[in-house]
């Protein structure tokens, strides 16, 4: 990330990960389908299913949902949020990269939305109210999003306030 700072601009907050509450679902729901999956062919099918079958079949699922837990890690491993002393940048995306930049000098409002277990857990929403654009920009799965509109409030409004926007 640092190579790709503009002139004059420095890293205020390291690129931050969506928080490892996005892999609980794509981790434990397909472990739990493979464990299903596997303890019925494996228990049910001992004796109408031949035991190589039972074996390709109990290798292709748990291979399926090993696979889509590797998927979900890419995910999370590739979406980033970074602050700078001059703009908020979100990345995300394996395959398909989107990038979404907003500078801090149009920065209007900032909201958290949490949920309970986003409050337990310290996660949640920001939602970023910019202007002159007509959708607000909503960052997902946050890692203490409080620290971070705290830290987003106080640089746009040095940054609103500085003449020379520095």
């Amino acid at each position: 990330m640092a190579r790709r700072l503009l002139p004059q601009e420095r890293l205020v907050l390291a690129p931050i990960r969506k928080h490892w509450i996005i892999l609980v679902r794509p981790f434990v729901i397909p472990a739990v389908i493979a464990l299903v999956l596997v303890l019925l062919v494996d228990g049910l099918g001992a004796g109408p299913i031949d035991g190589s079958v039972r074996t390709v079949v109990t290798l292709l699922v748990v291979g399926g949902a090993a696979i889509w837990a590797l998927f979900a890690w890419l995910w999370r491993r590739t979406s980033s949020l970074t602050l700078t002393n001059q703009r908020v940048i979100q990345e995300e995306g394996v395959l398909v990269r989107r990038s979404n930049v907003i500078p801090l000098d149009r920065i209007q409002d900032i909201s958290i939305r949490q949920s309970i277990t986003g409050r337990l857990l310290e996660f949640g929403d920001i939602e970023i109210d910019t202007a002159g654009v007509v959708a607000n920009e909503v960052f997902t799965y946050v890692p203490r999003p409080e620290s971070v509109r705290d830290q987003l409030f106080m640089l746009s409004r040095s940054r609103q306030r500085s003449p020379a926007g520095v």
